[in-house]
C-alpha cells in the first residue's frame, strides 16, 4: 500500500465512524489480516515442502548427491 493511500483511508475511516459504519471497516480490516495470515501459512508450507523434497531426494540418491 502506498503512503499516499493512508490519509485517504484515515479520512474514509472517520467518515464511516460518523455514519456509524465502523463495524464494516473493522470487518474489512479483519478480512485483510486473515488473508495475510493465510498467505503466510501457504508460503511457509511451500517452503517446508520444498525443503522436505530436497532432503528426500538427497537420501534417495545412490551417490549421495542431489
Amino acid at each position: 500500500m502506498s503512503p499516499s493511500v493512508i490519509p485517504t483511508l484515515v479520512a474514509q475511516s472517520s467518515h464511516l465512524e460518523d455514519r456509524n459504519l465502523s463495524p464494516i471497516l473493522t470487518g474489512i480490516q479483519g478480512v485483510r489480516k486473515a488473508s495475510a495470515m493465510i498467505a503466510a501459512c501457504i508460503d511457509s508450507a511451500r517452503t517446508r515442502g520444498a525443503a522436505a523434497r530436497r532432503a528426500m531426494t538427497a537420501r534417495e540418491s545412490p551417490c549421495g548427491e542431489t
